[in-house]
């Protein structure tokens, strides 16, 4: 009786000393009563199968269990209780393995994280066909590689490669056409003009006459962070 009441205080003691914890590091995900119901219930739970754990077996073996069991709970309970907070940190972890997608905040900006080649890279759709930009704000135009444009449906044959351009490679002749849309996460534009580069190697460029549609865009340190309204 004894080790099962002192197994029972213990394993009080670590849960609320726990969700002391968690509270002081995520200040507002307590405030709401569904929040606090569900940690009353899995108290609840927790409290009822203690004991018959412990009846039914030494208190090692019950403590062995009931900290399994109540582990369990736990993470259940932080990804639902903590889901506004944890849903930033998995946005930041997400920026940081990939880069090129778009991380929403809320319905104003899209921001997205520096490569490691010192590059902002965006991922963007296009006629539901999936390109990876390159993001050139020196680019007067957006500019497609062949291999992207033929992708995208275009009829690179029969362009007509006569418009020059400048680039960091020297002089290109380049075609226009026309995009029905670019849409990047939540936003998407209309009506963009492109170029189309025969010489154009490594990923398509997204160029100023996107970023010029957007109410804006600032570059701060490693992010870069469109605004969309």
């Amino acid at each position: 009786m004894t080790n099962r009441r002192n197994l029972m205080i213990v394993l009080g003691i670590i849960g609320i000393l726990f969700i002391g914890w968690l509270n002081w590091q995520f200040p507002h995900a307590l405030t709401s009563s569904d929040s606090i119901a569900d940690i009353i219930w899995c108290v609840v739970i927790l409290g009822a199968l203690i004991p018959s754990l412990a009846s039914q077996m030494g208190a090692s073996q019950a403590a062995k269990y009931a900290t399994i069991w109540g582990s369990i709970f736990i993470v259940f309970l932080i990804g639902y209780s903590f889901r506004e907070d944890l849903h930033g940190v998995s946005d930041r972890i997400k920026s940081n393995l990939f880069p090129y997608a778009a991380v929403q905040t809320g319905n104003a900006h899209i921001s997205f994280t520096k490569a490691v080649d010192g590059h902002f890279y965006i991922e963007a759709e296009i006629n539901h066909t999936p390109v990876l930009f390159m993001v050139d704000t020196g680019a007067t135009r957006t500019t497609l590689t062949l291999a992207d444009a033929k992708r995208l449906g275009v009829d690179v044959e029969n362009l007509s490669y006569n418009e020059p351009i400048h680039t960091a490679s020297g002089m290109d002749f380049v075609a226009t056409t026309q995009l029905t849309d670019i849409k990047v996460g939540d936003l998407t534009l209309m009506g963009i003009s492109a170029s189309v580069s025969k010489n154009l190697k490594g990923h398509s460029l997204l160029g100023m006459n996107f970023l010029k549609k957007l109410k804006g865009f600032t570059v701060e340190g490693n992010r870069l962070t469109l605004q969309v309204k």
